[in-house]
């Protein structure tokens, strides 16, 4: 769903679908760096901070790359007309 949303802002499809998996394998490390951690509730909680920490420092990342100029030049479904 994210992709297709990224694309109706203006995205490219490519583009789109790379920043969606980054996201996935992002987020699949965390859970798996936190879940280490699950039965020591204070190493736990630290790691949650670092994840929190390393969230925030990847929408900053984010907030540049939204900070754009649509480009479909290689998007063929933008060249389709819609019925």
């Amino acid at each position: 769903m994210g992709v297709d949303i990224l694309s109706e802002l203006g995205f490219r499809k490519y583009t789109s679908l790379r920043k969606a998996n980054d996201f996935i394998l992002h987020d699949n490390n965390a859970l798996k760096k936190l879940s280490e951690h699950r039965h020591d509730y204070d190493s736990y909680l630290k790691s949650v901070k670092e994840e929190i920490e390393q969230q925030e420092r990847l929408l900053a990342e984010d907030r540049k790359f939204i900070e754009h100029k649509p480009d479909n030049a290689w998007d063929k479904s933008k060249l389709v007309a819609n019925d």
